[in-house]
């Protein structure tokens, strides 16, 4: 009975040895440099070509919403900061695992985007400050959609992680319509949602 209690204490011991090594390994290796290859990460934007804001990769956040049917395709999704501070959203309705490019917006029902990005693929939020939020496109105000609000020039797998490296040029309005800023950034995030 001694061995037994023996071989779980040790088991315990080991295993949690070896998932403390793990986590910290991970944490090494993001940074907030502007590098595209290997595993380093970074989100930083400018608003109207003022101060760059360097988003730390702690408060980045991807998913992948999966497919609808036939008429709505997969949405890759990118949160970048937190509020009340301003963050950017954005919402990618392609397969990011390779380059490709999104529109400020599409109308509803589109045949490629669906309602995906109906309300913008670019959004601002908490700009200037709390609860303003600005979207790239509006169907209602503004059909006019631009090319390469969004593109993605490289995707990387590395384990089962997607190192994905893009840039973002929008004009986002506010729901009025009545004024505009204009969003430029670069990211590489990491996604483990393709698995």
């Amino acid at each position: 009975m001694k061995l037994f209690y023996f071989v779980v204490v040790s088991l315990i011991l080991i295993s949690c040895n070896g998932n403390t090594t793990s986590s910290t390994d991970t944490k090494k290796t993001t940074s907030t440099s502007n590098s595209t290859s290997g595993t380093d990460t970074y989100f930083n934007f400018s608003v109207d070509d003022g101060k760059e804001q360097n988003i730390k990769t702690d408060d980045v956040l991807t998913t992948l919403q999966p497919a609808i049917g036939t008429t709505e395709p997969a949405v890759f999704k990118i949160f970048a900061g937190n509020s009340p501070n301003t963050h950017v959203m954005l919402l990618i309705p392609q397969d990011v695992s390779k380059p490709c490019t999104t529109p400020t917006g599409a109308p509803l029902n589109d045949k490629l985007f669906g309602s995906a990005i109906a309300q913008g693929s670019v959004s601002l939020q908490d700009y200037p400050e709390k609860n303003f939020v600005w979207n790239s496109y509006d169907g209602v105000y503004d059909n006019v959609a631009r090319p390469d609000a969004v593109v993605i020039t490289a995707s990387e797998k590395v384990g089962e992680n997607y190192y994905i490296t893009g840039a973002i040029n929008a004009i986002v309005k506010d729901p009025n319509q009545k004024k505009e800023h204009t969003v430029v950034g670069k990211f590489r995030v990491v996604s483990d949602d393709f698995k």
